[in-house]
């Protein structure tokens, strides 16, 4: 087994936003995961704050708040 490392939902944020200062070095660790070379691991609490901010986002686009 090679190298576990374990991803904050920071590193999906400044990916899927496109954050200026992070997108690049954010974006090759996803690739480096992808690619099999690390195992990463994501808490529970890192995936309940991404869903929440995709139901949140979803809502105000249906005019939900």
């Amino acid at each position: 087994m090679g190298i576990k490392v374990v991803l904050d939902a920071d590193i999906f944020l400044n990916v899927k936003n496109r954050e200026e200062s992070y997108y690049e070095s954010s974006k090759r660790v996803l690739d480096v995961v992808d690619d099999g070379r690390l195992h990463a691991v994501v808490s529970v609490v890192s995936i309940a704050e991404l869903c929440a901010g995709y139901y949140s986002a979803r809502d105000e686009a249906e005019g939900k708040r």
